[in-house]
């Protein structure tokens, strides 16, 4: 393909490139050094510095996501810490859209379940007073009735206190 000249002109070429730098920086020359390392390896830094520019977007995107669902989230110190750990770990936007949508149906399954919960509670309570007070209701009839019993028989014992005083006198 290339003449034994080219050839030996681009190995030249190669080595001269690899050992310019190593000489240079030996000397102490190390501006040219760094000029030519960082010529060589620009569009690695270039990629290097888009990657991070996305990165950062993508960061900024989230934190604006998980400020929209932070009143809904309750201000709680530990949610808030574990979608920020996610964020700065680089979850993509929808993912961390799913997990708080997830997040926020199961705190409302929680909530639901504790009014369910309460509302039980409340009518169990409400039970026992009504059982308590249908209890208090026949504890109050059947000493109204010993009531009257007493009273029937004061009336007899009366009654019969003044017979036996006109009888006898008293």
């Amino acid at each position: 393909m290339f003449s034994e000249t080219t050839q030996l002109l681009i190995l030249l070429a190669i080595f001269f490139f690899i050992m310019v730098p190593i000489t240079i920086a030996k000397r102490g020359d190390n501006i040219v050094a760094k000029f030519l390392f960082r010529t060589i390896f620009f569009p690695f830094y270039l990629i290097r510095w888009w990657l991070r520019k996305k990165e950062i977007e993508r960061r900024r995107r989230n934190y604006e996501i998980l400020g929209q669902y932070v009143a809904l989230l309750g201000n709680n110190s530990a949610t808030l810490g574990f979608f920020r750990e996610l964020i700065e770990k680089g979850i993509k936007e929808e993912e961390l859209e799913k997990l708080i949508q997830a997040n926020l149906q199961k705190m409302k399954d929680f909530d639901e379940g504790k009014k369910k919960e309460a509302i039980r509670s409340k009518l169990e309570e409400e039970m026992q007073m009504r059982e308590l007070a249908q209890e208090q209701q026949t504890i109050l009839s059947e000493a109204k009735m010993s009531l009257e019993q007493i009273k029937f028989r004061e009336q007899l014992l009366d009654g019969l206190y003044q017979k036996i005083r006109r009888k006898y006198g008293l």
